[in-house]
């Protein structure tokens, strides 16, 4: 039902919303492109839709009369976007502030709310898309206001629609890095916003005479990082990874124009490199420090050779490809990896029996108190196929599947029921059936449970993990972590994978041919003629010559009495 408020100016009730209705000035109506303002206050208290209506009214007057009175002088298009950026960085400042009890004038609308600033990004987009741009405008106003800037931004009426759709631009990246920072994410807004060079002064030449040459840094990352998102090279999740690896050069180095990068700044991107701390976003004491900042504290931990070289590698795959685009004449982070004198079986170990004993002998286990059936199924998949935890965590309940009489779980990127593609393999090798044992089939009842939860209207085997940056795994293995310190296996080089090198290792002790080990794992052969020409093992000798070989001496009879052995089961 539709109504108006009397009494309340510009106000008028949809439903349970009050909105407010402003109607453009007939001689602005041209410059606008509207007859009407009309926005929802998100509210159904008039008191409070009141006292919004008002505010928005009085800027809606202030704007209109700034246009008649020709307060509005030129500006470059160039110009604008530097202004709209310098206000973005500003808030950016001062919403940390807030989260430290500071800038206590910066309206909510701008810090991350659970479920409202989705809403709001998705009403933002759709405006952007529809070159809405008056509210953009009415929000920059206010904002300028609240940080003590009333001043008009200067432009000409000409710009009026370029200045809304900066506006809206720089909006909807705010809130999304808005988004990332509730989620403990510090290195998605470098690529929005890059940091100016904090370092030592780098060496550097005069960039080459030529377009190419001199694009910032910044502006040929994001051209890298969008073809291989756009082409399907990468995953979403390997995108954000890899995207925080390489922010570290415009943090580093600076946003300088690409045909600046020699061996010169590369030496000296490397030497600072080495002295950053691990996780220097997420640490309290290192968190918006300036690179310069933290050299200066001299910390004592560093970042470890692994990431170090993870880094270098990622950098080294974009001057490949600046290279070939002919931004670089040559890749000038080749080679500039440590070598590590470690054999690669030591980078993470296997789990011992006694490990395995504390893992499965916890109160959660004894007692039957996990929350979710995630909890009490993954570690034994883990233990009993040695599949990779996100393998396990995006499963649909048709992939466990009966072939020639034998139950398998079969590892495939098959698109969900509307054809969407929804799991990722780390290769085409990773595409497998793997036998189920035993003790998975018929004491722990895992088939029964599947076809539950099928008969429930679930897709996928555990539909209470949801998918975070590609990713189903990932509070799966925060929750592993937190279970196995509980349990006291604390080895650092113990996490979820150790499953995986477990069965390695056990099947390798038990001379299973490393091809068989490779099938059931999901692995290249390094072989030609095994991996083009060889078709995959039956499951039956996969059964028969690895899966029915795992015996790791455990007494797991306790768990044959949980309820998500026997049932009931969740809906």
């Amino acid at each position: 039902m539709t109504g108006i408020s009397r009494g309340a100016t510009h106000l008028y009730r949809q439903g349970n919303t009050y909105y407010f209705r402003y109607a453009v000035p007939a001689d602005l109506r041209s410059t606008i492109g509207r007859r009407e303002l009309r926005y929802s206050l998100e509210t159904g208290y008039l008191k409070s839709a009141r006292c919004k209506s008002r505010i928005l009214a009085t800027k809606a007057t202030e704007i209109f009369n700034a246009i008649r009175s020709g307060a509005y002088s030129a500006m470059s298009k160039k110009e604008i976007r530097d202004f709209i950026d310098d206000i973005f960085r500003r808030l950016l400042d001062e919403s940390e502030q807030k989260n430290y009890g500071g800038a206590p004038h910066l309206p909510d609308i701008f810090s991350y709310q659970a479920g409202t600033t989705e809403q709001i990004l998705a009403s933002y987009k759709q405006k952007l898309i529809n070159k809405d741009y008056l509210d953009f405008l009415f929000t920059t106003y206010g904002l300028l206001r609240s940080m003590g800037d009333e001043k008009y931004v200067n432009i000409d009426i000409e710009d009026f629609k370029h200045l809304g759709h900066e506006v809206g631009k720089h909006l909807i990246n705010f809130l999304e890095i808005q988004t990332k920072r509730a989620q403990g994410d510090y290195n998605y807004e470098k690529f929005i916003y890059p940091l100016k060079p904090t370092a030592a002064p780098v060496p550097q030449q005069a960039a080459p005479a030529g377009t190419d040459a001199q694009i910032p840094l910044s502006k040929v990352l994001e051209s890298y990082v969008s073809e291989k998102v756009d082409t399907k090279q990468w995953t979403e999740r390997s995108a954000y990874d890899i995207r925080s690896t390489l922010a570290q050069l415009v943090e580093i180095l600076g946003d300088i124009p690409i045909g600046n990068i020699n061996f010169d700044t590369m030496r000296t991107f490397k030497e600072t490199l080495r002295k950053m701390p691990p996780n220097r976003n997420k640490l309290k004491a290192y968190r918006g420090k300036s690179i310069q900042e933290i050299l200066a504290m001299k910390p004592e931990k560093t970042l470890s050779t692994t990431t170090f070289n993870c880094i270098m590698s990622n950098i080294s795959g974009f001057f490949n490809w600046c290279e070939t685009h002919g931004y670089l004449d040559r890749n000038y982070a080749q080679k500039m990896t440590i070598k590590i004198k470690q054999q690669p079986h030591t980078f993470r170990d296997a789990f011992e029996q006694d490990e395995l004993l504390k893992l499965f002998n916890t109160k959660s286990y004894i007692k039957d108190t996990f929350l979710q059936p995630y909890m009490f199924w993954l570690p034994v998949l883990g233990l009993f196929t040695g599949a990779r935890l996100e393998e396990l965590c995006q499963l649909y309940v048709d992939d466990v599947l009966l072939v020639r009489d034998l139950w398998v779980i079969d590892f495939n990127e098959n698109p969900d029921k509307n054809g969407r593609p929804d799991k990722h393999l780390k290769s085409v090798h990773s595409i497998r059936q793997t036998p189920l044992h035993p003790f998975i089939v018929k004491d722990l009842r895992f088939v029964e449970y599947c076809q539950h939860m099928k008969a429930r209207g679930h897709e996928r085997l555990f539909p209470e993990l949801t998918k975070i940056r590609d990713s189903y795994g990932k509070n799966a293995g925060k929750w592993f972590k937190r279970h196995r310190l509980k349990a006291g296996v604390i080895s650092e080089k113990l996490d979820f994978h150790s499953f995986r090198h477990t069965l390695d290792n056990h099947l390798k002790q038990k001379l299973v041919p490393v091809e068989i080990i490779n099938e059931v794992c999901g692995r290249a052969h390094g072989d030609i003629a095994l991996d083009r020409y060889g078709k995959p093992y039956m499951a039956e000798i996969l059964y028969e010559e690895a899966i029915l070989k795992l015996d790791y001496g455990l007494d797991l009879s306790h768990l044959t009495k949980s309820k998500f052995a026997l049932g009931p089961w969740p809906k």
